[in-house]
């Protein structure tokens, strides 16, 4: 099953006037941009009835159609699969009873609550025959390498190559720099990283959403350090009792094994995040964080400089969060699907807002993303997978040595945890050929001289667990806190070349009626929407035996 991407700028949305392509930077919201998503539940949202020529190879066969028709509407003799009311239980419930984790252990993301994408109508039957991720497209595969082409210029990577693998070690960004030596990454690996890095290269859920968190807390340190930083993870909780957004303030959170299924968890991805204003401001502003730092790479000390810093400067510094759309063509989508994009970026910066206004009360929303995903928090780390943490977040270096040494890391919620913790002869045994090889290699020399050689030879007090990384992000998100979130914009890129950049001024309610107005389809409180664009049936599997096609002629 696929859902194409249009052609771009082919077909307007319905309901939607052509307008002529348009770049540049628009700092006045327009009404519509406020309407966008009542505009897409409202009468503009229609289809008119033309003839349809369905493409037989995507078409489903009969029996499956026959089979979702039973499960949709009680019956297989009905000659259209029903638009309105689907059975049994909501579409959340349905991917609910699809994931494998405890019922509750389910995730939305961003993108699946976006009102008016695509067609609704298609996602759903999809869902109800059993399908929760679509095969990426040709365009969605493009759209991704060009998103990482641009990461990556602002994060560099070290491409390392282990028994016919890659593997990708994160260079860290110092705020004072040092001078290293050209590390050759064509030679082979002397026998001892070889052996290490060996175990870098099987990876296994918990292994991956450890990098990808560490990762985060190591690009959130860089926006505050740097001024910006790309793909930082976000999320929030829908609260289904309530029907809204999930602020904070309940206390059951916090409890252990506890997943609160009433919590519906969203995630998103922020494309580019900024500390925006006048340049000369930021400049001072890192030469002031700068002189309350010994050392750079420790946490304790980042989040306590921000702390300290950062007030002088939140009149003068904003929060600027961007998306970033790739295009086959250099040329703008329709006008409509520009509004779309703004409904998202708009539910990203939301959610950061959330995230940064009380650390302790984040530290309680990330242990429960994690048991939402089927990850105890309290999990301690494989020595292996410490050390890949290590050479990919030179920041951990300094709170890892205080765990070693039986130290606090300075935030309450975490240490009173820790301290109750036995090491049980924890160790990075992993590590030891590193510092007992005479290997004249720069990259062995970069390693020894960058992790302290206590971590490897030496026992443990506490252990390092997902906790840890749970801790650092909290602190750095709060530190954002005494930053408004001022702009939200929309860049869009052809061959990795940004050619328009549109923004507009956050606006929090507007967020949170596009979240509601989202989630309503998942809870089952409005029906599907129909196709944004005329051209989807042709490519649909269920167009033959559509309801809402049948209802349109």
């Amino acid at each position: 099953m696929r859902i194409p991407e249009p052609v771009p700028g082919s077909e307007s949305l319905p309901g939607a006037q052509d307008e002529p392509d348009a770049g540049g930077v628009d700092n006045g919201p327009r009404q519509e941009t406020w309407n966008a998503v009542d505009w897409f539940l409202g009468n503009g949202h229609t289809v008119e009835p033309v003839p349809v020529v369905y493409d037989s190879k995507a078409v489903l066969p009969s029996s499956k159609q026959d089979q979702l028709m039973a499960k949709l509407a009680g019956k297989y003799d009905a000659q259209y699969l029903p638009r309105d009311h689907f059975a049994p239980g909501t579409p959340l419930q349905q991917l609910e009873s699809l994931s494998a984790g405890k019922p509750g252990q389910i995730r939305l993301s961003v993108t699946k609550i976006l009102t008016g994408a695509y067609c609704e109508l298609q996602k759903m039957y999809q869902l109800y025959m059993g399908v929760t991720e679509v095969p990426q497209t040709r365009e969605m595969l493009r759209g991704s390498q060009e998103h990482e082409q641009i990461e990556l210029k602002t994060h560099p990577v070290t491409e390392v190559h282990v028994n016919n693998e890659t593997v990708r070690v994160d260079q860290t960004v110092r705020l004072k720099p040092s001078v290293e030596e050209a590390i050759p990454v064509t030679t082979p690996l002397p026998d001892e990283l070889a052996q290490l890095y060996g175990l870098f290269v099987d990876e296994t859920f918990e292994k991956s959403i450890a990098h990808q968190w560490s990762r985060n807390v190591s690009r959130l340190a860089q926006l505050v350090a740097f001024g910006s930083a790309r793909e930082i993870l976000v999320h929030a909780y829908y609260d289904q009792r309530r029907q809204q957004l999930y602020v904070g303030g309940e206390p059951e959170i916090g409890e252990k094994d506890n997943v609160c299924p009433d919590l519906v968890l969203i995630s998103g991805v922020i494309d580019l995040l900024s500390l925006a204003g006048d340049e000369t401001a930021f400049s001072l502003y890192q030469r002031e964080l700068e002189t309350q730092l010994d050392n750079p790479l420790d946490l304790a000390q980042l989040v306590a400089g921000v702390a300290a810093t950062a007030a002088s400067w939140s009149d003068l510094l904003e929060l600027h969060v961007a998306d970033l759309k790739t295009r086959s063509y250099r040329k703008l989508p329709p006008p409509a699907t520009q509004q779309l994009n703004f409904v998202q970026v708009a539910m990203y910066a939301r959610f950061l807002e959330l995230l940064a206004q009380d650390p302790a009360e984040t530290y309680q929303m990330l242990l429960l993303n994690l048991r939402k995903r089927g990850i105890d928090p309290a999990t301690v780390l494989d020595p292996s997978l410490v050390v890949y943490l290590l050479l990919n977040n030179n920041y951990l270096i300094a709170d890892l040595f205080r765990l070693q040494q039986g130290q606090d890391i300075g935030f309450a919620p975490f240490d009173a945890s820790a301290a109750n913790r036995s090491a049980e002869n924890y160790t990075l045994g992993c590590l030891k050929p590193i510092f007992h090889s005479n290997t004249a290699d720069p990259r062995l020399k970069t390693l020894q001289q960058t992790v302290p050689s206590q971590l490897a030879l030496e026992q443990w007090t506490r252990v390092p667990t997902f906790e840890l990384l749970a801790a650092r992000t909290a602190q750095l998100l709060g530190t954002l806190r005494q930053f408004n979130i001022a702009q939200t914009a929309v860049d869009y890129s052809h061959q990795g070349e940004v050619f328009s950049s549109t923004a507009r001024p956050y606006n929090r309610q507007f967020a949170d009626h596009s979240i509601a107005t989202g989630m309503d389809l998942w809870l089952a409180k409005r029906a599907p929407l129909g196709p944004a664009y005329k051209g989807l049936c042709q490519t649909c599997e269920f167009a033959p035996r559509c309801g809402y096609l049948h209802a349109l002629s």
